[in-house]
């Protein structure tokens, strides 16, 4: 594997566009060759985090997908000790015993959580695991007193942002049995990825593993854009790429 420049991914994008279109397909400029770039990148990292590739390797499953996000892993807690996770402001709309948590700005998907309570244990805050579950998990078990939160395992559920758009920080809300309080939530997570950029040579920030991927991929996408029945072809060798 070799790590491909912003500039060389251009240039492989080219050559693999050229050679499976024809003379009457269009060209493309330097912004929307970065656009099917940055596509093809959400789309491997959107499908290989969740089992939905031909393998049904989720994320760290194997030693594969373990290097192609290792990029992309990260700490609430930052470089300077800073912890990047706070309690919203806005607690407007909790469950009972719930408590809302900004998020990271880069924030994307979830790797491990955790909280430290207001619970004393030998002159420490108590650190409790976190477990992701769902609305309908949550409706459930809320009142199941073999399955809901106790002071070993708290619950997590995903929120809104407190206001939709750029640059807002999205929330969790973290519930526990109300025999304790959260103080600090501990996250590490996958970031989202810069933006590849020719133009400025913001180069790609996942790994060099998925560097060629994300190429041919954004290749197959270049050619769904114009309805060119060939990019059938293409999208069926991109199934056995790994």
């Amino acid at each position: 594997m070799i790590f491909l420049t912003a500039a060389e991914m251009k240039t492989e994008f080219l050559i693999g566009y050229d050679r499976i279109s024809n003379a009457a397909a269009p060209g493309y400029d330097n912004t929307e060759i970065s656009l099917f770039l940055n596509k093809a990148q959400e789309r491997i990292i959107k499908i290989r985090y969740r089992q939905f590739n031909k393998y049904r390797e989720a994320f760290e499953q194997t030693e594969k997908r373990r290097k192609d996000f290792s990029e992309l892993v990260r700490d609430a807690v930052d470089g300077a000790g800073v912890l990047n996770t706070a309690i919203s402001a806005n607690q407007n709309g909790t469950f009972p015993n719930g408590t809302f948590f900004d998020l990271p700005i880069d924030f994307m998907y979830s790797i491990s959580e955790r909280i430290e309570s207001d619970i004393i244990c030998n002159a420490v805050n108590k650190i409790i695991d976190v477990s992701p579950i769902t609305h309908d998990e949550y409706n459930i078990n809320k009142d199941n007193p073999f399955k809901k939160p106790y002071n070993n395992a708290a619950w997590r559920i995903d929120y809104s942002q407190v206001a939709v758009g750029a640059g807002q920080n999205k929330r969790h809300e973290i519930i526990t049995d109300g025999t304790y309080t959260p103080l600090k939530y501990f996250l590490r997570y996958l970031k989202k990825p810069v933006e590849i950029d020719i133009d400025n040579a913001v180069n790609c920030e996942l790994n060099e593993t998925v560097h060629r991927e994300i190429v041919d991929i954004g290749v197959e996408i270049a050619l769904e854009t114009i309805m060119d029945p060939r990019f059938q072809t293409k999208k069926l060798d991109n199934v056995e790429i790994e």
